[in-house]
Order: C-alpha cells, then sequence, then structure tokens
C-alpha cells in the first residue's frame, strides 16, 4: 500500500504511517540491511539504515541526572503507537511512552543526531514532539550503532514570549511557547531585535512573538513596528494637540503609551 498522496493540513492517520514504515523498509532491503554488504558507494564499510524506531523529543526533568544537549542531538524517548481500536487503520496515529524505570531501560532513552539542524547545530525540536528514530553503524570494528532523525519542522514559525518586559535593546529573549503562550519546555532564545519605543511604550512579557531562524544562524521576530495612536486631545493650557499611542507589529503589539505625546503646537487663537 502506497502513503495517500496528503495536503497541507490533513491529519497523518494510523494507515499512512504503516505505509511510510513499508516503504522505508523496503528501501533497506534494496539497498543492503546486512553488515558487509556492498551498497551505493561500492565499499564493504558502508552502513545502510537498517531500522526504524517511534519516538518522541525527551527534555530531562528535575531530578533527572541528564543535562539537555545544546546542539543537534537529543534525547529521544523510544515510543511505540498504542492504537487498539478495530478501526485503527482510520485512526489518527497515538504514541506511548511508558513510566521511566530506575534502571532506564523502560522505556529506553537513547541520543540521536538531527541531521537537518547538522550545518546549524541548532537545538529546536520541542518537546514530546513524535520522531521517527533511524538508527546505523559506523565503520569501526566492532561496529558502533549512531542513531538519528531528520526533521526540520524547528524551521517553521517559532513562538515565544518575553522574559522581561522590553523597550529597547539589539535583542530580546524569549522563553518558546506555544500559541497559547503555554511554556514547551525549551531553553530561552535570543531573538534578534534592535528597536526604541519611545512614548512610554513595552512589550510586555503576555504578548506571543512570532520568531525564525535565518540564514545567518541567528532568530529574527517577524513583523516590524507601526505606530496606532490609540487617543487624542487638545492640551488647553499648551495649546497642544496630543495623542497616546501603542506600536502594532502585525502579530502582536506594545502596550498603549502611559503619558500623553505632542503632535503639535496648536495656533494660538485667543492672543494671551
Amino acid at each position: 500500500m502506497r502513503p495517500r498522496r496528503r495536503k497541507s493540513g490533513d491529519e497523518i492517520l494510523a494507515k499512512d504511517h504503516n505505509a511510510i514504515v513499508r516503504v522505508l523498509r523496503g528501501l533497506g532491503l534494496a539497498t543492503g540491511r546486512l553488515h558487509g554488504t556492498k551498497g551505493a558507494l561500492g565499499s564493504s564499510t558502508y552502513s545502510p539504515i537498517i531500522k526504524q524506531l517511534d519516538g518522541t523529543i525527551y527534555i530531562p526533568e528535575p531530578g533527572d541526572d541528564r543535562t539537555d544537549y545544546t546542539d543537534c542531538r537529543y534525547y529521544v524517548r523510544v515510543s511505540y503507537c498504542n492504537n487498539d481500536s478495530p478501526d485503527d487503520e482510520e485512526d489518527i496515529i497515538s504514541f506511548y511512552s511508558p513510566v521511566i524505570a530506575d534502571d532506564e531501560t523502560d522505556p529506553k532513552i537513547i541520543t540521536a543526531t538531527n541531521i537537518a539542524e547538522l550545518l546549524t547545530d541548532t537545538h529546536l525540536l520541542a518537546k514530546d514532539a513524535p520522531v521517527i528514530v533511524y538508527w546505523t553503524w559506523d565503520i569501526q570494528n566492532p561496529k558502533i550503532k549512531h542513531y538519528f532523525i531528520s526533521d526540520s519542522s524547528y524551521n517553521a514559525v517559532n513562538l515565544g514570549k518575553p522574559v522581561g518586559w522590553y523597550v529597547f535593546g539589539a535583542t530580546i529573549a524569549l522563553d518558546p511557547c506555544d500559541s497559547e503562550g503555554t511554556d514547551n519546555g525549551l531553553a530561552n532564545v535570543t531573538v534578534q531585535a534592535g528597536w526604541t519605543l519611545p512614548a512610554n511604550t513595552n512589550i510586555p512579557v503576555s504578548a506571543i512573538i512570532p520568531y525564525q531562524l535565518a540564514a545567518d544562524n541567528k532568530h529574527y521576530v517577524l513583523g516590524s513596528p507601526k505606530e496606532v495612536i490609540t487617543n487624542i486631545r487638545y492640551d488647553t493650557g499648551t495649546h497642544k494637540i496630543q495623542k497616546k499611542v501603542r506600536y502594532d507589529f502585525g502579530w502582536f503589539c506594545s502596550t498603549e503609551s502611559s503619558a500623553w505625546v505632542d503632535v503639535t503646537t496648536a495656533v494660538n487663537c485667543t492672543g494671551v
């Protein structure tokens, strides 16, 4: 059974997952899965992909002796499909990992390199993100097994909340979160900003800010500030038009200015 053609936004069904696995395993057989067989490079030390696992990204929790990686390596908790209804083939696939035992064998937690992040050496995949893990062997004797994943979902738009109120500065520190503002467990990210927000406005810690990794391996906020007038008045004492403003970045905005700001000086028609 071939994987069905999917459109953007389609749900991944259990049958889709199983079809993909069968194709990948077939490719493994076609390139030679046994140690010592010659692969596409014509070398007896060429090591084709020989196995696939299901897993979820694991971020060490308080009390865990592990320290999370900061490069393109990840801890992955080995999982399995736990769909158990008669109509599983049409169900959305779900994964389950047993509670971690003291001997760390149930479930097994492995280290896998995300080859999609090799060039940037970043660490952007979210906690509990489902991944497909492959393993292969190196050229040593005896050979050592190596695990890897290929997940470029990090290249999508990311979201984060300011660690502190922002008024000015070249960068802004963001705590990665989901679309509801819930912390997703990833470490804080330094994002390029470079704005100066006058008129006593701030970007509050409640703002959910979109950002993305650029070709220079730096993160940038998506959007630039545009002044929006939220209130206006005429000051009879100074004969000036004054305003209050907010800065709109498109996906988020600053607070309203706490003080009135002069727009212009009006003509004094009273002669005073």
